[in-house]
């Protein structure tokens, strides 16, 4: 562990875990994380799919500003990377299509939850340098307070 990652960590169980690797190691599974949910749209995704299985049509809806094409794209790739599972029940007309967590990445969603929060606060103590429209921030704010109050 380098000097200047003892100095600057801060206390919490995450990052004394982190600590524990080596700089390169600690380097390398951190941009492996950046790839996997760091793309647009998968973070997103991932959220919908944490409150059960959905079909294409569910996430199109879910998530405003995403195309076809691109929700499509992106769904095979999370699908590629072991993130999601694609189940097709053939029983039905027209065919059933469903969308839900793969096994193996049900511990990101804790990555996620924590990351919503910090993103949350980020953006309240930033509000006008990223434009957040001021019904969005009361909503973030309302949200906070009751869910995670400091």
């Amino acid at each position: 562990m380098s000097d200047q990652r003892s100095a600057n960590s801060s206390s919490g169980k995450f990052v004394d875990k982190l600590d524990m690797l080596s700089d390169t190691v600690a380097s390398y599974v951190l941009n492996i994380g950046a790839e996997l949910l760091g793309k647009k749209w998968r973070a997103v995704i991932l959220y919908h799919l944490n409150y059960g299985p959905k079909r294409f049509s569910e996430l199109k809806r879910l998530i405003p500003g995403v195309s076809v094409k691109v929700l499509s794209q992106v769904l095979k790739e999370m699908e590629g990377n072991k993130l999601i599972v694609r189940s097709q029940d053939n029983s039905c007309i027209p065919v059933k299509v469903m969308y839900n967590i793969h096994p193996h990445a049900e511990g990101l969603m804790h990555a996620t939850i924590v990351a919503t929060v910090c993103f949350a606060e980020h953006a309240l103590q930033n509000t006008k340098d990223l434009h957040i429209p001021s019904h969005m921030a009361e909503e973030i704010r309302q949200w906070l307070s009751a869910h995670h109050p400091h």
